[in-house]
């Protein structure tokens, strides 16, 4: 599984960028894998695609809020010591790096879901795929 994205502010932007960089090494390190042993199968998911699906597209999911964290005050609501937020359903960040359960949760959905074409973080298939294969890959 690939890193998602390590908050959603100018202090995280170049660390996402490294986020970026390791999955793209850890998804091509994941394919010479499967040349190297025949029959292998690794499926990789870009979580960091998938994180930045939900926050392109909030209403979609079910997300009112993509750039406050839940648990927290200071910039970015995401200090330690937090009081959390009311509903963290609604929020993509739990805190300053992390994503809260709704968002996690949405990504396991897609773990099991047919995706359309531009939303495909699981490669080369998903969950469902693989279990309803009746190959070995």
């Amino acid at each position: 599984m690939g890193v998602g994205p390590l908050g959603f502010s100018q202090c995280t932007e170049k660390a996402n960028e490294m986020v970026n960089g390791y999955n793209a090494r850890l998804a091509a390190a994941l394919r010479e894998l499967e040349q190297t042993l025949p029959g292998a199968l690794a499926i990789f998911c870009d979580a960091y695609k998938g994180m930045m699906e939900i926050i392109s597209n909030p209403e979609i999911y079910g997300f009112n809020n993509v750039r406050d964290a839940c648990c927290g005050a200071g910039h970015a609501g995401g200090m330690v010591m937090c009081i959390a937020c009311r509903d963290p359903s609604m929020h993509v960040w739990w805190d300053s790096y992390g994503t809260t359960e709704a968002g996690d949760a949405q990504l396991a959905d897609w773990s099991w879901s047919p995706l359309p074409s531009h939303l495909q973080i699981f490669t080369p298939l998903n969950l469902r795929q693989l279990a309803s294969s009746s190959s070995p890959h």
